[in-house]
């Protein structure tokens, strides 16, 4: 394989113990890149999980909208659709984290060609292909992560708007208020934007995930500007 060959041409050391301690780095350099894919499956999965008990209250919900009286309805409404809106939204970034991806590792027959190797060539063969899979595994990885931030950024919002609405519905069981229909038309457009543009708002001030470290890029990025959060 061409990549593999040109990083084994850089390994020019023949110090055995200088190349069994690069072995000892790009393996450890390899377990912590799976890992932190292997971290952001795990957070996907655990916010699956937290959409899928919110959208069980979705249903009971639905005729509670009519306990409000007037233009009341109409904040609830938009607050019920809101939180639905980024509900879906959370549950689909986090099915995009678990996808399955292509990964690319060595075949297991490639111990067959170290046989006829002296020990410097056959570290350098081993090192070779652990450097080829860890670049391999960086940009999946990336966008694992980029996803998890979106599904997390979601999954919030639809909390935020799930709260909003129950605490509007005991307002107005209570008639503690009465919210005029323009507070509903402030909400729907305050939806609208963080449903189009929030998530590139927020990673462009890197608020919550820099665009410049998460979003998926078309070169390998560099592992070091990328962490789990």
């Amino acid at each position: 394989m061409r990549e593999i060959l040109e990083i084994r041409e850089q390994l020019v050391s023949e110090d055995i113990d200088v190349l069994e301690q690069s072995l000892r780095f790009a393996s450890a350099r390899g377990a912590q890149e799976a890992e932190r894919g292997k971290a952001a499956e795990a957070r996907a999965t655990a916010m699956l999980a937290i959409l899928g008990i919110l959208a069980g209250f979705i249903v009971p919900l639905v005729g509670t909208i009519d306990a409000a009286k007037g233009d009341d309805k109409w904040s609830l409404l938009i607050l019920f659709l809101g939180s639905l809106l980024f509900l879906v939204k959370g549950l689909y970034y986090a099915v995009r984290v678990l996808g399955v991806s292509k990964m690319y590792r060595l075949e297991i027959d490639t111990v067959f060609d170290f046989q006829q190797l002296a020990r410097p060539d056959a570290l350098r063969e081993e090192i070779a292909g652990l450097i080829w899979e860890y670049r391999k595994a960086i940009q999946p990885n990336t966008e694992k992560l980029f996803r998890l931030h979106r599904c997390q950024r979601s999954g919030l919002l639809a909390i935020i708007f799930f709260m909003l609405f129950g605490v509007l519905l005991l307002a107005a069981r209570e008639e503690w208020l009465q919210l005029p229909l323009w507070a509903a038309g402030t909400l729907a457009v305050l939806a609208a934007f963080l449903l189009v543009v929030g998530d590139k708002l927020f990673e462009r001030l890197d608020i919550w995930g820099n665009t410049k470290k998460m979003v998926p890029v078309a070169k390998d990025p560099v592992a070091e500007n990328t962490a789990v959060s």
